[in-house]
């Protein structure tokens, strides 16, 4: 029994023994960080306007993301008054007012539609053609950009209503 006791002991000790092995580091390397859909720019290239046809649904999408900020707003001028009136949860007015925050923040999908819809033109365009224009691909960031400021701020407001009816 001291016997196997021995033994085990010793191939344990075997088992725990480590030799250096020359692997190489599982971090990060800078090629990882580069998106292989896209395209290595070539700095000589001849820059591109934007596309007229990218250009006229930008736009289209960025008035269609301020016009549902505006119809917003005008939603909100009727309810916010009475969000900050409700009464205690579970009474009629908390009820009453829950339901006109539901019904606001539902009126943000044409905001949040307008940024998937940008979103979607670069990946149309990679899925279409293999690559997307730089200046494209600048015009459809920018855009993207104010329409998320656009969703922001109207997600703020649905953030501090809804604090107020659930302190």
């Amino acid at each position: 029994m001291r016997r196997f006791a021995c033994l085990f002991v010793a191939l344990a000790a075997t088992a725990c023994s480590t030799t250096p092995i020359d692997a190489p580091s599982l971090e990060t390397r800078p090629g990882e960080l580069l998106d292989p859909r896209l395209p290595v720019e070539d700095p000589n290239a001849v820059q591109r306007a934007v596309s007229p046809s990218v250009r006229a649904q930008l736009d289209g999408l960025l008035a269609t993301a301020q016009d549902g900020a505006r119809v917003f707003e005008i939603m909100a001028t009727g309810i916010v008054p009475n969000i900050e009136a409700a009464g205690e949860p579970g009474s009629e007015s908390w009820t009453a007012a829950t339901e006109q925050l539901s019904r606001l923040d539902a009126s943000r999908e044409p905001v949040a539609r307008a940024l998937a819809d940008v979103d979607a033109l670069a990946t149309r365009s990679i899925a279409q053609e293999g690559w997307v224009n730089p200046s494209d691909r600048d015009a459809i960031a920018q855009t993207a950009e104010r329409i998320a400021v656009i969703d922001a701020r109207l997600a703020a407001q649905i953030d501090r209503l809804t604090g107020i009816l659930n302190p």
